[in-house]
């Protein structure tokens, strides 16, 4: 964030602050790198003590590129994590995470989230990551289902999105699925690959769908 002119520079510690805030305002659009950012910054600073790093930085950081579906970047941020931080029995509940979405392992991944909210309780900053976590893989989530599943039972399509049947038949018909004859499957929208130069050429009204869906997802 760039300080308004006349204003005193943010610290590294309040730019982490303030990423996090927006990041929970806005976990399907607005984008982690900042927050990734600061927190390396914060590593590199001169200022920064060994014991000011700890494994809340670290989780941070983690689920910052989790939220940006950033995998590889979440996997080397885990690895640089020193040992005696990951001595923090609460850093397990991360790692699991980040296990799950490497894997792909749609019916693990949200659950693993409510158990780290259950783990983090008391901690604001981790707590608002972990449930725009949840908004941001929950879309992911069913990118992955287009993109694997021509149509998919309702029952396990919930399994995936941590969802009951009537919520997973809101949210999937709303991203465009339309609900099969025997209510009982969903089907994916037709998959339409356009070019670069056909997808600039999208309308006014087509971005503004776009848009409500996002919006929609955020309220998941």
């Amino acid at each position: 964030m760039i300080a308004e002119k006349g204003s005193k520079p943010l610290s590294i510690k309040d730019r982490i602050k303030d990423e996090v805030a927006k990041i929970s305002a806005h976990p399907l659009t607005y984008s982690a790198l900042g927050l990734c950012d600061a927190i390396e910054d914060f590593e590199l600073d001169d200022q920064t003590k060994i014991d000011d790093y700890n494994s809340n930085m670290a989780a941070l950081q983690v689920l910052g590129f989790v939220i940006d579906y950033d995998f590889v970047n979440a996997k080397h941020a885990w690895k640089r994590i020193p040992e005696s931080v990951k001595k923090d029995d609460k850093l397990k509940s991360i790692l699991t995470i980040l296990k799950g979405c490497l894997k792909d392992a749609y019916a693990d991944i949200i659950p693993s989230i409510q158990v780290a909210q259950k783990v983090y309780q008391g901690n604001a900053e981790i707590l608002s990551l972990l449930g725009a976590s949840i908004h941001s893989i929950r879309a992911h989530i069913i990118r992955m289902l287009n993109r694997d599943f021509a149509n998919i039972a309702v029952k396990e399509a919930a399994r995936y999105l941590t969802l009951n049947a009537d919520e997973t038949v809101d949210i999937l018909t709303k991203s465009g699925w339309e609900i099969m004859a025997d209510q009982d499957f969903i089907k994916a929208p037709q998959k339409i690959l356009i070019s670069d130069k056909e997808f600039r050429q999208l309308t006014e009204a087509q971005f503004k769908n776009l848009s409500n869906t996002i919006g929609f997802l955020e309220t998941i």
